[in-house]
């Protein structure tokens, strides 16, 4: 019997640690439906006005009698009979939705997707949202986050830290080295103030959960490469906090979408906005 050939680098050549690990889970879960911005269909005309005070709406239509305001001005003393039927004062309602959120949307690539999630809130029953766009901008945020609590900075001192070097590889014994290295970082956000014009803020207004990944680690000298995988759900639904905010009041967009989703006449489903951003990154034992 011959004997294969073996090369003794050949063991250093993958890391110790079992890939993908996963570097970070948010406290908050996944694919959860039980918060309280995904409720819908759970408040009366009663407890909407008295609660949250919801009288004035809208500039187009009552979304309670379906009455039709026909004149330019927002002034009670204009609604008009007949009423409206409920799809067709809710169909009215989310035009003047999207055309309300135009004045967050004016700048980027990215001005069009509120108007997605809009109309997938209108006709999408609740399902998962997924957006090439949306991923786009999620990759961007985190490659282009300077600080020095970046996620991506994090993760590379990390393992410039603790790669054993001498043998090329990452052992598994340091292998909670890098989860703990991440304490104080920065979740990618929609926070800079383009966000807030380029429709990404109203988009997605916050970040509920977030897992990332190591999926693969190349160790060659002194240096190494390394693929990093994000991925992130928000919710596309206000909560009752959202509408008792005297900023969010000040704006009819929120008071148009609470009740679309909220009231029990029209209950419109939020939903779960995904973003997936997949990274290579390289570094050395020097960084």
């Amino acid at each position: 019997m011959s004997e294969q050939s073996f090369d003794p680098n050949s063991l250093f050549k993958q890391p110790a640690i079992s890939l993908p690990y996963r570097l970070f889970t948010s406290a908050n879960r996944m694919d959860e439906y039980s918060a309280d911005d995904m409720r819908y269909g759970d408040l009366s005309e009663s407890r909407l006005k008295n609660d949250f005070n919801l009288r004035l709406v809208s500039a187009r239509v009552d979304p309670y009698t379906g009455e039709k305001m026909t004149a330019s001005r927002y002034d009670l003393n204009h609604w008009t009979s007949p009423p409206l039927s409920v799809k067709a004062r809710a169909d009215i309602l989310f035009d003047e939705f999207r055309e309300l959120s135009r004045v967050f949307s004016l700048v980027g690539p990215y001005r069009g997707l509120i108007e997605k999630l809009i109309t997938h809130m209108q006709t999408g029953n609740g399902a998962l949202f997924s957006s090439h766009l949306l991923d786009s901008a999620y990759k961007e945020q985190i490659v282009n986050d300077s600080s020095e609590n970046s996620s991506l900075l994090k993760i590379k001192k990390a393992l410039s830290k603790f790669i054993n070097w001498e043998v090329g590889r990452y052992d598994s014994k340091n292998k909670y080295k890098l989860p703990e290295n991440m304490d104080g970082m920065i979740l990618p956000k929609f926070t800079k103030w383009v966000d807030r014009i380029n429709s990404l803020t109203i988009s997605v207004h916050d970040v509920w959960a977030t897992n990332i990944t190591l999926k693969s680690l190349v160790i060659d000298g002194d240096n190494y490469s390394a693929t990093i995988h994000y991925r992130a759900q928000d919710h596309f639904g206000l909560d009752s906090k959202d509408v008792l905010n005297p900023v969010y009041r000040q704006f009819r967009i929120f008071r148009i979408w609470f009740l679309l989703q909220r009231y029990d006449k029209y209950s419109f489903k939020p939903f779960i906005t995904e973003m997936i951003a997949t990274i290579t990154i390289t570094g050395n034992r020097y960084d």
